[in-house]
């Protein structure tokens, strides 16, 4: 288990050199994130933490391994240890709120997911910390209205979506509230 004190997010350069011992360990696949795998394997399978790093050693991502899919909290951080983003996996699907960060530390980003497929509201942000959109799934697929605001907290386009498909009134507005431009969809289809 990932220790609580959150000291792990800094490694010296000796735990991501190559010249460690190949077992319990991966080369990395991307040049620029160096992976250590603290996980057990049964018959080539992946269980428990799994640990990447980036090159200067800091702390990139933990996740959780069960009979080889994710399954636990996922999470990943910036270079300074910042959190980056927080996510749940059962069984290798996707579950829960996910949440996202600035680099800054402010919240992005609220996902909700339900068996691995978006589900409920998806809502984006400002680094003010504003809305940005507001959008609604129904089993992956966008349903209802999605709505993208101004920093301002005007509303900047409105969008109706059914099983995933624009349905019905389209419209933009200026900073001022003014619209700039409507449209009518059925089914996808421009009216």
């Amino acid at each position: 288990m990932l220790n609580n004190s959150w000291d792990l997010r800094r490694k010296t350069k000796s735990m991501v050199d190559s010249s460690l011992p190949s077992e319990g360990h991966e080369q990395p696949h991307d040049s620029n994130i160096q992976q250590i795998l603290d996980t057990s394997t049964h018959n080539g399978v992946m269980e428990g933490e799994s640990r990447h790093f980036y090159p200067d050693g800091c702390l990139q991502m933990v996740s959780f391994y069960k009979k080889g899919q994710l399954h636990g909290i996922s999470q990943s951080f910036g270079k300074e240890g910042q959190l980056l983003s927080k996510s749940c996996f059962i069984e290798g699907e996707k579950v829960g709120k996910v949440r996202r960060y600035f680099i800054t530390g402010e919240l992005s980003a609220v996902e909700r997911w339900k068996s691995g497929q978006k589900e409920g509201l998806f809502e984006t942000f400002y680094p003010s910390g504003k809305l940005k959109t507001r959008l609604s799934y129904k089993k992956d697929h966008l349903c209802g209205s999605a709505l993208l605001f101004w920093e301002s907290g005007q509303v900047k386009r409105e969008i109706f979506y059914v099983n995933g498909k624009r349905h019905g009134t389209d419209q933009i507005w200026d900073e001022w509230g003014n619209i700039l431009d409507k449209r009518n969809y059925i089914h996808g289809q421009l009216q």
